[in-house]
């Protein structure tokens, strides 16, 4: 995925810094369209984990009527994030149209 993201930041660069007078060969006869690519941007990539700060448990609880609930809470967790890959600008090859 790296050398795929360099290789469209080069070509990116390559394309803007093209003169003027070499872009006017853009509208040449003999030349061939080999594919249409636009730039998109991808997020960044996490690693999520997911640590224990309270275990579940179950508790009676007396109500004001007189009945009784056994209720059972769930645990509770925190996550924690590392980043795995930056957020980067790919280029996606797309369908030609005229």
């Amino acid at each position: 995925m790296n050398r795929f993201a360099m290789s469209a930041l080069a070509l990116t660069v390559l394309a803007t810094a093209v003169p003027a007078h070499a872009q006017q060969g853009i509208n040449d006869p003999n030349a061939t369209r080999i594919g249409c690519y636009r730039q998109v941007q991808v997020p960044a990539k996490f690693s999520v984990k997911k640590i224990l700060v309270k275990e579940s448990y179950r508790q009676y609880i007396k109500r004001a009527n007189g009945r009784i609930d056994l209720m059972e809470y769930p645990p509770v967790y925190r996550e924690e994030k590392k980043m795995i890959a930056p957020p980067e600008t790919v280029m996606r090859e797309v369908t030609c149209t005229d």
